[in-house]
């Protein structure tokens, strides 16, 4: 006994060595006096030693032999002491069910034996798994027990365990309270993108930022064709799709949101080829819907021993799926009404139907209409954009609201493609001696760094609408850096 004692003082000094030398002899003296309580402790006291070497199979087979002895002497608190190690083994495994299943039991056995001090112990496990389940009023119930517990017995060592969980459970809450702001700000990134191509890109980062996985694709059902891959981050399209087909496809014939925490421990899948040929860990997925139709799934998935995404992060996943479900339908519609308008513009301009309010415009005062209009979708990327104005600027011959709506659509395009945090230039200065024949003033707007490469042009309605005014339009680009347009036109006489 004694032996057993100054064993467990060497594990928690660090002397792993120590302490399996001073149990192997405590066992061989349980042996020879016939000892089962004590043979049953010292299996338990090797099992903990084996997790703290990061052998949790060594452990729960060592617990198991521990078990059958404790039953044997109808020893409930070694019993229960055993079950809790098999919890911290099966936890240790990443099989969170049966470490569930033996905290039960563990609790059963040691509250019938009013074992407090074992049963705090097994309440910090539970503690524990239900941090590992992403579940912070559990865990603070269990830990709540085990505080109590440890003060009442003035268990020091154990106490420094309780504050360690606390911290953590702590942690857990500030994540928990924050993902209701970290949706509405996504929401918010969300409202300012243009077109759906470019959206699909961006719900995908979101969704990969909000549950913190690896990789995933959205996959988008239309009419009349076969499902397709419209995003992906971490695979190529045929790799994400080939290795989730098993989620995906029941998602897709359900509608309804799945998530698998820890897909080692369930049989129905962890034998399914498509999540052998990946490993993966966990995955979620959830239904893209917008007025009861379908649009595609949303997938995301770890391979992450440490970092399996849980039921919580499913609830927040399905609720960006529904708000990436208006914005795609909305970017939808957008899209399509600004190609029918360009459509009309165009076909105005070819019968010679479009006729300009003409006066002599101040550009300084076109500028800073449109950069007001673009505040928000800036301030939400971090983007600074920059007004510059040539001193004795004169005005140009042309259509105020047609020039408002030529600046907005080449800076909001800058602001679109530039990366977070970047710069865009608007300048307002004389012709340049470039564009040769053309001294009037002339509109410049330059995005850097780019995010993704700009439309150029930025759709033929800022051609008609400058090529109206008699002005020319150019683009100036180096891919991945920046890209320049520029406008200029005809000064006022």
């Amino acid at each position: 006994m004694i032996r057993g004692n100054l064993g467990e003082v060497a594990a928690r000094e660090g002397d792993l060595a120590g302490a399996a030398a001073l149990y192997r002899e405590t066992r061989e003296i349980a042996e020879r006096t016939g000892a089962r309580d004590e043979l049953a402790e010292t299996e338990r006291r090797l099992a903990e030693l084996d997790l703290l070497q990061l052998d949790p199979a060594g452990a729960d087979a060592r617990a198991a032999v521990g078990l059958k002895l404790a039953v044997e002497s109808n020893n409930l608190v070694e019993q229960g002491n055993l079950w809790r190690v098999r919890a911290l083994a099966a936890r240790a495994r990443r099989d969170g069910a049966a470490a569930a299943d033996a905290v039960q039991k563990a609790r059963e056995l040691l509250q019938g034996a009013s074992a407090l001090l074992e049963l705090a112990r097994t309440d910090c496990v539970a503690c524990a798994l239900a941090l590992d389940r992403s579940d912070p009023m559990q865990a603070a119930v269990a830990l709540h027990r085990a505080r109590a517990a440890f003060e009442k017995l003035g268990a020091a060592p154990d106490s420094r365990e309780v504050e360690r969980l606390q911290k953590d459970v702590e942690a857990l809450e500030r994540k928990s309270l924050s993902q209701v702001d970290a949706l509405t700000q996504a929401a918010q990134r969300l409202a300012v993108r243009n077109g759906p191509a470019a959206l699909l890109e961006d719900v995908l980062e979101e969704a990969l930022f909000l549950t913190g996985a690896e990789r995933g694709f959205i996959l988008l059902t239309e009419e009349g064709s076969a499902p397709r891959v419209a995003a992906v981050r971490g695979a190529d399209a045929s790799a994400t799709l080939r290795i989730s087909r098993t989620v995906a496809e029941r998602v897709l014939r359900s509608g309804e949101v799945l998530a698998v925490a820890d897909i080692v421990g369930r049989e129905e899948l962890s034998t399914r080829r498509s999540i052998l040929d990946l490993g993966l860990r966990s995955v979620l997925c959830a239904p893209i819907r917008f007025g009861g139709r379908q649009l595609g799934i949303l997938y995301v998935d770890s391979r992450r021993v440490g970092s399996l995404l849980s039921e919580r992060d499913l609830g927040l996943l399905n609720a960006f799926a529904a708000l990436a479900g208006s914005a795609l339908e909305n970017a939808r519609l957008i899209d399509e009404l600004r190609r029918k308008n360009e459509l009309l513009a165009q076909l105005a301009h070819e019968a010679g139907a479009v006729k300009l309010a003409v006066a002599r415009v101040d550009l300084a005062q076109v500028a800073g209409i449109a950069l007001a209009a673009l505040e928000s979708p800036a301030k939400a990327k971090s983007i600074e954009v920059a007004l510059a104005v040539d001193d004795g600027l004169p005005p140009v011959l042309g259509d105020f609201d047609r020039l408002v709506q030529v600046v907005t659509k080449l800076v909001g395009n800058a602001i679109h493609c530039s990366a977070n945090g970047a710069r865009v230039s608007v300048r307002l200065t004389r012709g340049h001696p470039l564009f040769a024949g053309s001294p009037g003033p002339r509109v410049e707007v330059e995005g850097s760094p780019l995010a993704v490469e700009p439309e150029t042009p930025p759709g033929p309605s800022v051609q008609i609408a400058v090529a109206d005014h008699g002005g020319e339009f150019r683009v100036e680009s180096k891919p991945a850096e920046r890209t320049i347009f520029t406008v200029l036109l005809p000064e006022a006489p």
